[in-house]
């Protein structure tokens, strides 16, 4: 359980930190900001994942990554980021504001270029990376480990998504209910099909429909 322990704080701690900076660096300084972006929420965790494939302490088939994706998954994927943005960003995306509002928020999150062709590269670059990376961490890595020790599938789920969530922290408590709730149904189809390929297409599309047209 130590070792678990390690290998799931060495990949976290950076994106939990990535909010202190996107509090402390005014909004305006983007350079700065999408620099500090790149080496703790892309660099840092990379090569950790890198040195923990090399030294085998996970494995591509314990996150299902070991074969090539299957047009099932990439099928699934695309259902689910739709079924998502439906329900969070259409549907209730304005009692997400409302709670917002209410209840506050030390951060508004990621801010992007006003002009071309910067912010359409920034948007690529953070929709991929928040796809591929987050996947790989909190659905694959977080999730198997839990699941080492938990033996109830519904508690594997519920704090698998609490840790993803608890990653938005400085954007309020409307957002880490957001979240929260976002990460549900890729939670619950990975422990079910152990198979990223999907949830990584979806994650990576909703965040590029998300940062692209917001």
């Amino acid at each position: 359980m130590n070792q678990s322990f390690k290998t799931v704080l060495l990949l976290v701690w950076t994106y939990y930190l990535n909010d202190i900076y996107l509090i402390v660096v005014n909004s305006s300084q983007l350079g700065l900001l999408w620099t500090l972006d790149v080496i703790f929420y892309f660099l840092i965790p990379t090569a950790t994942l890198v040195w923990l494939f090399k030294t085998r302490r996970i494995s591509l088939q314990e996150l299902g990554l070991d074969k090539r994706p299957k047009l099932f998954s990439v099928m699934c994927g695309l259902v689910l980021c739709i079924v998502l943005y439906v329900t969070l960003e259409i549907f209730f995306s304005s009692s997400f504001e409302n709670l917002t509002l209410a209840l506050g928020h030390l951060s508004t999150g990621y801010n992007f270029p006003e002009t071309q062709p910067m912010r359409g590269i920034l948007v690529v670059y953070a929709s991929i990376t928040s796809g591929v990376l987050e996947e790989i961490i909190f659905r694959g890595v977080i999730t198997t480990r839990l699941q080492k020790y938990i033996h109830s599938r519904s508690w594997v789920v519920m704090l698998s998504c609490l840790i993803f969530a608890g990653i938005h922290w400085s954007e309020g408590p409307a957002q880490l209910i957001k979240t929260f709730v976002w990460a549900l149904l890729p939670t619950i189809w990975f422990l079910k099909r152990k198979d990223l390929w999907g949830l990584i297409l979806c994650h990576s599309l909703y965040n590029f429909r998300v940062f692209g047209f917001d």
